[in-house]
């Protein structure tokens, strides 16, 4: 109960507009690592993991690894 508590009072300290939507599963992220995940391969982690390639991923951003 208390963790959904901060959770919630944590959201009402973030701006709305710093939230960004997943145009896949339509849950809202604030985190960094979603951001950058949604800006470049417009799925959050959750989504790219079980849509896109490791391959892909290589072949369309240059990944050297």
């Amino acid at each position: 109960m208390k963790e959904k508590k901060r959770i919630e009072a944590l959201k009402r300290q973030l701006p709305e507009e710093d939230e960004v939507q997943c145009p896949n599963c339509n849950l809202f992220f604030y985190d960094p690592f979603n951001l950058l995940s949604l800006s470049t391969l417009n799925f959050c982690l959750l989504c790219a993991n079980k849509k896109v390639d490791k391959e892909e991923i290589k072949e369309k951003y240059h990944v050297n690894n």
